[in-house]
């Protein structure tokens, strides 16, 4: 411990003494109550509750980033660096948002927890909800957007002009830089799902039946192929559930067998009149065939996590 630490603890902010020591978190919690004491009397704004000092602290190197300091200068390097960024914080303590949002409009970082603008939906709850984002948000979120977007009244000569070719180059424009020749692009694995007949007309196809649609395999001797064939014979426009051969290795080990399977597939567009009527036709289904059929309907929400990762995506670059 250096002579200066020992005469004022406050000098444990520059004097290089580790940010796990006793010391220094006192000094942290100094210069934020005299960050608070200054914001209080300066701006006579309204007092922040305990939790904003409890925020910055675990994120001031991360605000530090945002106003230019660096590694090479932190905002403790020297006592004048301090004074300047104490001054900014004591602006941002002042001003009406929190610092969730300042690092969540400002930065690329993981939200901050307990104080999240944009509270993402958990995964398996946005299998049954896909649309719930931000989670619970009954204003700004997805399905108030949808609402909003089917009042549009938009002319067929206008909506005609939105090919799919210039909606993906204005996402370019803004920065999405996934190529849509890829298989991994989000924005393709959306677009070919929803409306490949779309894609197919301008110029993007043909489209592989197996882009189109949502499958599962399923061992033959777990599932009875003549029960999907009948179902499919008897609803031939609305069968929501199909059955095809194909071949897959378990393993790619040279030299092993390959073990059949079928493939238990659906696509859009399918509605729940369809899947409760196929249901109710089939007979009971055995605990696979009810997993497989599990799979599939849960399937249909992976569009949209496509698109909410290529939002991401976008988000990210524009933020950068």
């Amino acid at each position: 411990m250096s002579p200066g630490d020992e005469r004022t603890e406050l000098l444990a902010l520059w004097s290089g003494a580790g940010k796990g020591t006793r010391r220094y978190q006192w000094a942290i919690e100094a210069l934020l109550d005299g960050v608070e004491r200054c914001s209080l009397a300066t701006y006579r704004c309204p007092k922040r509750p305990a939790s904003w000092r409890t925020t910055v602290a675990a994120k001031l190197d991360e605000l530090a980033g945002l106003v230019g300091f660096e590694e090479t200068i932190p905002w403790n390097k020297k006592p004048t660096c301090t004074i300047r960024f104490v001054e900014i914080l004591s602006k941002m303590y002042a001003s009406q948002f929190t610092t969730g949002e300042i690092t969540f409009l400002f930065t690329t970082g993981d939200h901050l927890r307990g104080d999240d603008p944009y509270m993402f939906t958990e995964e398996d709850e946005s299998l049954d909800d896909p649309l719930n984002v931000p989670e619970d948000d009954q204003v700004f979120g997805l399905w108030s957007l949808r609402r909003k977007l089917l009042e549009v009244d938009i002319s067929d000569e206008e909506a005609s002009k939105w090919t799919w070719t210039r909606i993906e180059a204005t996402l370019h424009e803004m920065g999405y830089t996934h190529d849509s020749s890829s298989s991994n692009d989000p924005l393709r694995y959306f677009a070919d799902r929803l409306f490949p007949e779309t894609l197919e007309q301008e110029g993007y196809g043909p489209i592989p039946s197996q882009s189109r649609r949502f499958e599962t395999p399923i061992s033959p001797s777990q599932t009875s192929r003549q029960m999907w064939q009948q179902q499919q014979q008897q609803a031939p426009d609305c069968s929501p559930f199909r059955l095809d051969p194909t071949h897959r290795n378990n393993t790619p080990t040279p030299g092993t067998p390959v073990t059949a399977h079928v493939v238990l597939w659906t696509a859009l567009p399918l509605s729940n009149q369809d899947v409760l009527h196929a249901l109710r036709e089939l007979r009971q289904l055995n605990p696979a065939e009810a997993e497989a059929v599990r799979t599939l309907y849960s399937a249909l929400g992976s569009p949209w996590r496509h698109l909410r990762c290529c939002l991401r995506t976008l988000r990210g670059r524009l933020n950068t």
